[in-house]
């Protein structure tokens, strides 16, 4: 079980961390979380991709990382306040990365 916990935190780091890389190289968020979601329905993950899908349809960018598990609910409070008001690509690239950074410690 702790296998699974350890690949999961590294699974999320690894996501977030291209996340950040595209942010950094001035792409909107919201269009780099959709492209990932449609990438990975593509590649038959439905189950796991589509609520992911729906959230971001239905609320936006912030939603759909809760369903994918990369944010909890206070943390996608702040990060909302940060992607939507803010749009400072610089500073939201950190935030990605902080929070790779974040579930790898958690995984560890």
């Amino acid at each position: 079980m702790a296998r699974h916990v350890e690949g999961e935190g590294a699974e999320k780091a690894r996501i977030l961390r291209a996340f950040a890389f595209q942010v950094h190289r001035k792409q909107p968020l919201d269009a780099v979380v959709l492209d990932f979601i449609e990438q990975e329905l593509q590649r038959g993950r439905r189950k796991e991709f589509r609520p992911a899908a729906e959230a971001f349809n239905a609320e936006g960018v912030t939603a759909a990382m809760v369903a994918l598990g990369l944010l909890g609910g206070e943390g996608a409070a702040l990060f909302r306040v940060l992607s939507d008001e803010l749009r400072d690509h610089r500073l939201l690239s950190n935030v990605l990365e902080s929070l790779a950074a974040y579930h790898e410690a958690e995984a560890a």
